[in-house]
């Protein structure tokens, strides 16, 4: 979907992109992450054997939406502490 939007509004100068949060510590997140041994099962997941914060991603948000990025659209970027490489 990122790639096809990135297509059909890229001529007009509009860029799309994604940002994939992995397991991020949250008020959502904590439902279940309170619990250790499915925090240590997700975090032992990770390649930084970690659990993220709401921080982690804000960085990946602001370089998409900065200047920065004038020339980047149709990408995703998975912010996830590595999970993606289990």
């Amino acid at each position: 979907m990122t790639r096809v939007l990135a297509q059909e509004v890229g001529a007009d100068g509009i860029t799309a992109n994604c940002v994939c949060p992995g397991i991020i510590l949250t008020d959502m997140g904590r439902v279940n992450l309170d619990d250790p041994a499915v925090r240590r099962t997700w975090q032992d997941k990770t390649a930084m054997r970690r659990i993220g914060d709401p921080e982690g991603v804000v960085g990946a948000v602001a370089f998409f939406a900065s200047d920065d990025a004038a020339f980047v659209t149709g990408q995703t970027l998975n912010v996830d502490g590595g999970i993606v490489l289990s």
